[in-house]
């Protein structure tokens, strides 16, 4: 609360002129505790709603350890990586593979005949653009007064969507000039063939007539480019693809073909993704506890934090089982700290223990993703759930988590902690207000009593000088 400044000058009493502030200095005592104590309870709140948003990152780490693919990176590369990249997934296998590249897909590519000398040539009536694509007929409707333009923008603007959402599909349309005549060009957006035939059939397309006298007739479509697949072997295999990025070839990888040519594809696990993953959880689970450490005023012994970290210790220590009947322990690593995630004594942070994790390396990588992985299907959840068995340390970190962290007094710690916080400020804030009043008050008294002092002592020594002229 601001003291401020009174009217009080003190020149009659000889009294301070601050008299009043210095006497509120004492009254403001039980007001400093109340905000001190407000600022705590503040900071507090701040500090779980931040530990909170890191036990959620944690959880978001967790649930990217749910799938197998996060522990199964590879690298891949080829003998010539300005001709052949190759990019691999998950799924891929370390292995060593020769690739032959005898041809490139090509897109299928259809130019009407050298007829239009100007681009603002228009249509003389409303007609149709009938054709056929991958063996399915496809029809645009012309209107009078459409130049070559406005024909490709309605061929083009053709609903081509088969529900495989997965490929590039379509047919695109523009305009080419050749110097002298004006052309229009359909080009099938997927290269290779339609199971060896054409993708774009325009043998139905009628003639169109333009206001200029010229028209581009049916017979005078030419097929630029034949559409062909992409030919190579592959480890002596003879393999086609109607694209040049290759997925379906070999398991796990993407050949992106940009030349012909002999190439050699290595694909190899990639044990240092692997370990920068896991280092990324392990510095996860250290914000929260270096967090913790670092803010002894919020968290020294309370019991929600204390509590938390404990609950999460306990998971890497909790032994994970197998998905399968009947539910045991996983065959090689059950807890974390076997495939070297291990606690420093001193700290409290997680560290991981390099040889370990080599070692842990060399038995295969779906020995460590199972430990983080393993849950059963769904249909035998409720036998898993009976023989008392722990799913993998990802599902258990995020279901706790989770259980934590929700929101409500009833359903979460945090919920109800969180709660519980607001209001204790709440009834701080009321009683700051109340002491603020209080003190207004006493300001406003003690104000009026020392005024009334001042009048009082002036009108003493007025009469005194008063007497003592008339007495003389």
């Amino acid at each position: 609360m601001t003291t401020g400044s009174v009217t009080f000058g003190g020149l009659a009493s000889g009294l301070p002129s601050d008299i009043v502030d210095q006497l509120m200095q004492a009254e403001q005592t039980r007001l400093s505790s109340l905000q001190t104590k407000r600022s705590q309870v503040s900071a507090t709140q701040s500090a779980f709603s931040e530990l909170k948003s890191k036990l959620l990152s944690f959880q978001s780490k967790a649930e990217e350890m749910q799938e197998e693919s996060y522990f199964r990176p590879h690298t891949a590369s080829t003998s010539d990586e300005d001709k052949l990249t190759v990019t691999a997934s998950s799924d891929a296998v370390a292995a060593i593979h020769s690739v032959n590249v005898t041809q490139l897909a090509t897109h299928d590519t259809h130019v009407s005949g050298a007829a239009l000398t100007s681009v603002s040539d228009t249509l003389t009536a409303d007609t149709s653009f009938v054709f056929s694509y991958n063996g399915t007929n496809y029809t645009a409707s012309l209107q009078a007064g459409d130049t070559l333009a406005t024909i490709a923008e309605r061929i083009a603007a053709l609903d081509y969507d088969d529900g495989d959402s997965t490929t590039t599909e379509g047919v695109s349309a523009s305009v080419l000039y050749d110097g002298t005549n004006y052309r229009l060009v359909l080009q099938a957006m997927d290269s290779g063939t339609n199971s060896g035939a054409s993708r774009i059939d325009v043998s139905g397309v009628n003639a169109l007539a333009f206001d200029s006298g010229n028209s581009l007739a049916n017979a005078d479509w030419t097929n630029s480019v034949a559409g062909q697949d992409a030919t190579m072997t592959v480890d002596g295999i003879a393999v086609t693809s109607d694209s040049n990025a290759a997925s379906d070839v070999l398991s796990g990888l993407t050949l992106n073909l940009e030349a012909t040519g002999s190439f050699t594809v290595t694909v190899a696990n990639d044990s240092d993704t692997l370990k920068e993953n896991i280092q990324g959880f392990i510095d996860s689970f250290n914000e929260i506890q270096s967090f913790i450490s670092n803010n002894p005023d919020q968290f020294q012994g309370d019991s929600l934090a204390r509590s938390t970290v404990a609950q999460i210790r306990n998971e890497f220590n909790t032994k994970t089982s197998s998905s399968t009947s009947p539910y045991g322990d996983l065959s090689t690593y059950t807890r974390a700290a076997e495939i070297g995630i291990r606690t420093n004594a001193k700290s409290g942070l997680l560290e991981l223990d390099t040889s370990a994790f080599e070692e842990a390396v060399a038995n295969g990588f779906n020995s460590i993703a199972d430990l983080f992985t393993s849950t059963p299907d769904a249909s035998n959840s409720s036998a898993f759930a009976t023989a008392g068995a722990n799913e993998g340390l990802a599902h258990r970190l995020e279901d706790l988590i989770d259980t934590l962290t929700q929101s409500g007094t009833d359903s979460s710690a945090f919920g109800g902690k969180n709660d519980a916080l607001a209001a204790r400020l709440a009834s701080l804030d009321s009683s700051i207000d109340r002491e603020t009043m209080r003190l207004e008050k006493v300001r406003d008294r003690l104000n009026k009593k020392f005024t009334s002092l001042e009048q009082l002592m002036s009108q003493m020594q007025a009469t005194q000088s008063s007497l003592s002229q008339a007495l003389g």
